[in-house]
């Protein structure tokens, strides 16, 4: 779980396995005092991944500081040393994805290492807190705009929590008191906010990370194992949106709201009794699959392959799409419109199931092809044939870096989380036949799978449980934040470009 959630280097990992055999011979009785010690720091922290491997470790590891101090961990100098004078200060265990909280260890002929021991254990106990927020922030953000989640937990829903202990500084051993105290976060690799500041007061620090990671936006990422995508997401988390960027963005965010909210209302009052999956109430998924789009197209895209269930799909295909819109009230009506018949042939099938294509022109001049897959009434029975569309066209033109087609695939909440033909279609990520470069997964939590709440519609705390099964990154946004879905809707188009395959 450890190597998991936090990144704990190899090096650590040798340390833990040799603790779990303390007791056992000891070639040198000095190393045994050393390490025992260390072991009960650990046991009092409640540490509970300790397994066994090899003596042969914390030998090598003696032997080397007594060769050459500066040939170990700074953190092992610092402890090493002081055992030799007599103290027996708390082990301070190499940091997580290349951090490390600032101490000191003994020039020779000191009596002790200056700082004191309680105040190495709270900069640990600072570098624990960040690495909660930072992978679990998302349970204190505002994602239930509807406010359903006290009711859920009112009818026995045990999976939404109300408290997070590991998010509470207090948890830590920490007091009010200490909120103006002055913490000095140094890394190895610093990234985000620690690349530009390692002084903090806890009281500001705590208050940054809650803006980050516990607003209207959430990351969940505990799942990656893989270093270099954790810190690149780390970077993008905590960079700043503000700019001549953001204004423009929340523009076009503005503009898209207002044309999805409109034609929604309109198709309302002229076909009030007619069938139609209204986007009404996830009114934002008709921008945000503009932005992400958009961003894209300027990292590269020459094809955007789009599938999309019923839900806000007549809409998608006016504004996105910019199908004819006397075509689409043709659906409405009935008929089908002069002109139309080759696209609409003689299926009888209904307006929210046909596809089209369009070729768009972004604002800097590119034009690219967005093309709108069929959709049957089976609602996630366009999942593979997208995938598969978005692989076969990349093959037809030669793209190996599967970057130039893009494919993106909207859900519903309870279709995402209950349907097989999601999983199935999900585990073709990685098969060399079949992986597309990755897809983006867009996924409207309307808190009713038709005619079933989340408390009865699955297990998981959310609906996209399983998307960890292949080690996606996951981002929670609500959609009544615009400036939280333009953030997400970016960094998730930029995700597969920059690092996965």
């Amino acid at each position: 779980r450890c190597v998991q959630e936090t990144g704990i280097n190899a090096e650590y990992m040798g340390l833990l396995a040799m603790l779990s055999i303390i007791g056992k011979s000891l070639r040198k009785a000095n190393a045994l005092k050393i390490i025992g010690s260390a072991a009960r720091s650990l046991s009092d922290s409640n540490e509970t991944f300790i397994n066994g491997s090899s003596i042969a470790y914390v030998e090598r590891m003696y032997d080397s500081w007594k060769e050459d101090p500066k040939s170990v961990h700074v953190s092992w100098q610092a402890y090493f040393s002081n055992v030799a004078k007599g103290i027996t200060p708390a082990f301070i265990p190499p940091p997580s994805l290349g951090g490390s909280v600032s101490f000191t260890a003994p020039a020779k002929g000191e009596t002790a290492v200056a700082t004191s021991t309680k105040d190495l254990e709270d900069h640990v106990k600072v570098f624990q807190l960040i690495t909660a927020f930072q992978l679990k922030g998302h349970e204190l953000c505002d994602l239930d705009p509807l406010k359903l989640n006290a009711e859920y937990r009112q009818h026995g829903m045990r999976r939404i929590k109300e408290v997070f202990p590991e998010l509470d500084y207090k948890s830590y051993g920490f007091t009010d008191a200490d909120l103006e105290r002055e913490f000095t976060i140094k890394m190895n690799n610093p990234q985000g906010i620690f690349a530009k500041q390692e002084k903090w007061k806890l009281g500001e620090l705590i208050k940054k990370l809650k803006e980050i990671y516990c607003g209207f936006l959430g990351i969940e990422r505990s799942h990656l194992t893989d270093t270099e995508i954790n810190n690149w997401l780390i970077n993008k988390m905590e960079e700043s949106q503000n700019g001549p960027t953001l204004i423009k963005d929340k523009k076009n965010f503005f503009e898209g709201l207002q044309y999805s909210s409109l034609f929604e209302e309109f198709l309302h009052k002229k076909y009030t009794t007619t069938k139609r999956f209204s986007a009404s109430g996830s009114d934002s998924l008709i921008p945000c699959l503009k932005l992400i789009m958009d961003q894209a197209i300027e990292l590269g895209a020459d094809k955007i392959i789009l599938g999309l269930s019923h839900r806000g799909r007549i809409n998608a295909m006016a504004y996105l799409l910019h199908k004819k819109i006397e075509h689409i009230l043709a659906g409405f009506i009935g008929t089908v419109p002069q002109g139309a018949e080759i696209e609409w042939g003689n299926s009888g099938d209904v307006k929210y199931h046909l596809g089209c294509l369009y070729k768009y022109t972004n604002d800097k001049g590119r034009t690219i092809e967005i093309q709108l897959m069929p959709n049957a009434s089976h609602l996630e029975s366009a999942d593979p044939l997208t995938v598969g569309r978005v692989r076969a066209e990349q093959d037809y033109i030669g793209d190996t870096n599967r970057k130039r087609v893009v494919g993106i695939l909207v859900h519903g909440d309870a279709a995402f989380a209950g349907q097989g033909v999601v999983y199935e279609t999900l585990q073709f990520a990685d098969l060399a036949g079949y992986n597309s470069g990755g897809t983006i997964h867009v996924v409207v939590n309307n808190q009713i799978g038709f005619t079933t709440v989340p408390r009865d519609s699955r297990t998981g705390s959310y609906c996209t449980e399983i998307a960890k099964s292949i080690a996606s990154p996951i981002f929670h946004v609500n959609s009544e934040d615009p400036e939280a879905i333009i953030k997400a809707s970016k960094i998730a188009a930029a995700v597969s470009y920059t690092h996965l395959t």
